[in-house]
């Protein structure tokens, strides 16, 4: 016989028709597991046919027996009892056993060889593909569920979903205690035991993760023996589905996490967000795409949309049944209905606010307890007790407690279940912090209101809101942000006197801090879409239209130089210059440098200004650079300024250095643009949230940087010469004075140096200080509306929550924002005023529209499609 006869004659060679045998249906794994093993023993085989000593054939006989055994377990196991695969194998076994090693025999048991190859060959067809789960977290599998069930439905699927145990992390990062939340799982899905699992013989041609952590998260870890390296090794195709939905941005770490990296595709919800993971994965990984160690992003990252969508969408009452203790508080004893707020809490503003948080979560558990028209259905995150056991266990006590007491008084609902999408149905609307529930919210078209931990939950609506001063002689002029209103007060007794409103439109932030130029007052815009013009002498309003799209926020203040107004852009992709002309100028050759570092024309976002000689200077909020615009010739120069992540909220020259403020998590800095040289003060990193100070001014040998939201205030003592050391000071001068800011900074909103002093306001409180630098004094005031004045503005109040639908072109635009003006409290009257009018369902329509838009396939078919499009990498 010629070597490999076998595999010549019988593996590539068609089985004989028989239509007595029943076909059955086996994975590719499967089928090519199969018969690797038959190739193995048709080599076997032929070694037996070199052999001509009886002890060796014997041997090597019992050894293909025990093989032959193997493969018919596996067989068994794979395909089932009484198949003629198994049978065949079960004859060769037993005539194995008995042949005494002639070559008579050793013909015979080749023949039974090619029977074997037969049978399996007639029997067995590769049509299958096998598909595994792998959900860790109950509450979170809604990111896989219509793609499992879309597999289950499929004829051409073997789809097992396995649930994996995970541990709490300690706070020392290691393992704690093991979770298993398989019992959660509906009795009619394919369960498998995730111990099943870890046998090499489970080869998934398609796994499906939504973890991509492995150990790299400090809450929670999934099983090692199910990390994304280990599963890539099994499975053919390795598929990340994320756990959560965006609106248009997702953090680096996630993007660059080892399920991430690791998988053969990564199905994100649109291709907003394709083009955001694209962009971080090349920046965070450029090195080992360039050296081809992993695939490129291009090829990696798919937009099909979100099952977690498809959950939302295809939920029905049916779905969930109401407890009935959950039933009895949500119905009044006249027999309506109370509505339903659903208040979300989840770990990221936890891990920022800490104590802090906790106070807020007592306030708005106090704002229900004294209402009877809401029920409040308080929904922590399913990881929020794990979070504090591992990353604020000092906190433990306190978060208990409130639960606890919540629990007891029983006047409104506590959801600690994994269902959250029963928590989504019976609602009316939702308040809480940002999340993956709040952007999947956004479908139902409820209204929504974002929870601003820093914010207090009562008004302080009979107190200004002062953006910044212009000083004139005596009189000190601002602009209330909130009422879009200006007002005068005499410095000396600080009396307010309010003037006019800002042209007609109701609508709060309106404008930013004003300038003054001969006799008038402009006014840059921040969401209007005209400058105003006040004109002191006549007591009169002029406005100039600007090329503002809706989407952008135009401009965060103006400097004056040689006779012309310059607005300098918050978001807007211009300087924009008035002049005696009476035209307005567009100068835009910085946009571009800008515009490469960030993920959409918006989301260029510069600070606060500062002018030297002709030299207007504005930093970027979005990135490490400085826009230098000379105002005579009219050209920029975008300079780059320390690392790539340092981010700046302002700006200001000491006669010598620029001095950048930062945004969260980056350093002050101190910077020589001639020469290139910067420093930094680490010291004083703080990653509470974005602005961490007023705007930095010099002022006598002094760099001053005010609190916003910064643990202290600090005042620099500048040194000229290079070889010295500034020294920062605590500047107790301006200590903090809230721990909560209604949305409009904790401490001081906005600080600046005038001719008498340093002007600092806290618009929570509505305290106004003033600190005298020659003389040490410091005064300090609450300042009031007049009470007729008060009672005007509260008439508009609610007015200011009306959304048009026809400026609300992103989903981002639905949303309600708490802060000072948009409370709470606010929220709950203008939900029983206008959310049932014409107006309200007007708005309720475009949101769902504009919602429906975050993603792909918003028809309940994502799940469909993705398993769709993992097949065809298979086959």
């Amino acid at each position: 016989m010629e070597p490999m006869i076998l595999q010549k004659d019988i593996l590539r060679k068609e089985p004989e028709k028989d239509s007595a045998v029943e076909t059955r249906s086996v994975t590719k794994w499967v089928w090519n597991k199969i018969f690797e093993m038959m190739k193995t023993l048709a080599e076997a085989h032929i070694e037996l046919q070199k052999q001509s000593a009886f002890n060796t054939t014997a041997a090597l006989l019992s050894d293909c027996a025990k093989f032959a055994s193997a493969i018919g377990e596996f067989t068994a196991l794979k395909v089932g009892e009484g198949s003629r695969s198994v049978a065949v194998i079960e004859s060769y076994i037993n005539a194995a056993g008995k042949r005494d090693g002639t070559c008579d025999s050793i013909a015979a048991l080749n023949d039974k060889v090619r029977d074997i190859f037969r049978a399996i060959k007639a029997e067995l067809r590769p049509t299958k593909l096998e598909i595994a789960f792998f959900p860790y977290k109950y509450a979170m599998s809604d990111c896989l569920e219509s793609i499992w069930l879309a597999a289950i439905k499929d004829p051409s699927c073997e789809a097992y979903v396995c649930p994996i145990p995970y541990f709490d992390k300690n706070p020392d990062h290691t393992l704690g205690e093991m979770r298993y939340e398989g019992d959660l799982y509906s009795k009619d899905l394919p369960i498998i035991n995730w111990q099943s699992y870890l046998s090499e013989d489970c080869r998934p041609d398609i796994a499906f993760i939504h973890n991509p952590y492995d150990g790299n998260n400090y809450v929670t870890c999934v099983h090692p023996n199910f990390f994304s390296d280990k599963l890539r090794r099994s499975a053919s195709v390795l598929a990340y589905v994320p756990y959560f939905t965006n609106i248009d941005y997702v953090e680096q770490h996630l993007c660059c996490a080892p399920g991430c990296v690791l998988a053969d595709k990564v199905f994100v919800e649109s291709e907003k967000i394709r083009n955001v993971y694209i962009q971080h994965y090349n920046n965070g990984l450029k090195e080992y795409i360039d050296k081809g160690l992993i695939s490129k992003p291009e090829e990696k990252f798919v937009a099909i949309g979100s099952p977690k969508y498809d959950k939302i969408i295809n939920y029905k009452p049916k779905d969930f049944t109401l407890p009935d203790q959950w039933s009895r508080l949500i119905m009044k004893s006249d027999g309506t209905k109370k509505k339903v707020i659903l208040y979300n809490t989840t770990i990221a503003p936890l891990l920022i606010y800490n104590d802090d948080y906790l106070t807020k979560i007592r306030n708005v558990l106090d704002i229900f307890r004294h209402r009877d028209d809401f029920i409040l259905l308080w929904r922590p995150h399913p990881l929020d007790k794990v979070t504090y056991d591992s990353m604020r266990p000092h906190l433990i006590p306190e978060y208990e407690q409130i639960i606890s007491t919540y629990k007891s008084e029983a006047w409104g609902i506590f959801d600690d279940t994994p269902e959250f999408h029963r928590a989504m149905a019976i609602s009316d609307a939702y308040y809480g912090d940002w999340s993956s529930v709040s952007t999947l919210y956004g479908i139902t078209g409820k209204p929504i209101m974002i929870q601003n931990p820093a914010a207090c939950t009562t008004s302080c609506k009979d107190r200004p809101v002062i953006t910044s001063f212009i000083e004139k002689g005596d009189t000190l002029w601002f602009a209330d942000a909130r009422y879009n209103a200006l007002f005068r007060m005499n410095r000396t007794d600080w009396k307010l006197e309010f003037i006019s409103a800002i042209g007609s439109e109701v609508r709060e932030l309106l404008y930013s801090p004003p300038v003054i130029s001969g006799g008038v007052i402009y006014f840059p815009p921040l969401r209007a879409k005209e400058i105003g013009l006040y004109d002191i002498a006549s007591n009169t309003f002029s406005f100039i239209p600007v090329q503002i799209t809706e989407r952008v926020i135009g401009f965060s203040g103006a400097v004056i130089f040689e006779g012309n107004i310059y607005f300098t852009p918050f978001q807007y992709p211009a300087i924009v210059t008035y002049g005696k002309s009476g035209e307005l100028n567009y100068y835009d050759d910085w946009f571009a440098a800008v515009r490469r570092s960030v993920y959409q024309d918006y989301d260029v976002c510069c600070g606060i200004a500062c002018v030297n000689d002709n030299k207007l200077m504005i930093p970027s909020r979005c990135s490490n650079h400085v826009i230098e615009f000379d105002m005579r010739t009219k050209k920029s120069i975008v300079r780059e300024v320390g690392e790539k992540e340092y981010k700046f909220s302002a700006i200001c020259f000491d006669g010598g250095n620029y001095w950048l403020a930062p945004m969260a998590s980056t350093p002050i800095i101190k910077w020589n643009p001639d020469t290139g040289l910067y420093k930094t003060f680490e010291d004083y990193i703080n990653d509470k949230i974005h602005d961490l100070y007023c705007a930095p001014f010099y002022l006598d040998g002094y760099v001053w940087f005010i609190s916003r939201y910064a643990n202290q205030s600090l005042r620099i003592i500048v040194k000229t010469t290079d070889t010295q050391t500034d020294e920062v000071i605590i500047a107790e001068e301006f200590p903090t004075v809230s721990t909560g800011g209604n949305g409009w900074a904790e401490n001081y909103y906005f600080a600046l140096n005038t001719r008498s002093g340093i002007f600092a306001y806290n618009a929570a409180k509505g305290l106004l200080a003033e600190y005298n630098c020659k003389t040490k004094d410091r005064r300090e005031q609450v300042l009031t509306y007049p009470e007729e004045l008060w009672k005007t503005f509260q008439k508009q109040s609610l007015s200011y929550m009306i959304k048009d639908p026809e400026l609300c072109h992103l989903a981002g635009d639905c949303y309600y924002y708490e802060n000072i003006t948009h409370t709470l409290t606010e929220y709950l009257d203008f939900y029983n005023q206008y959310v049932n009018t014409k107006e309200g369902m007007a708005f309720t329509q475009k949101q769902k529209e504009l919602f429906k838009n975050l993603a792909c396939n918003t028809d309940g078919t994502a799940g469909e499609k993705i398993l769709n499009s993992c097949k065809e990498l298979v086959n």
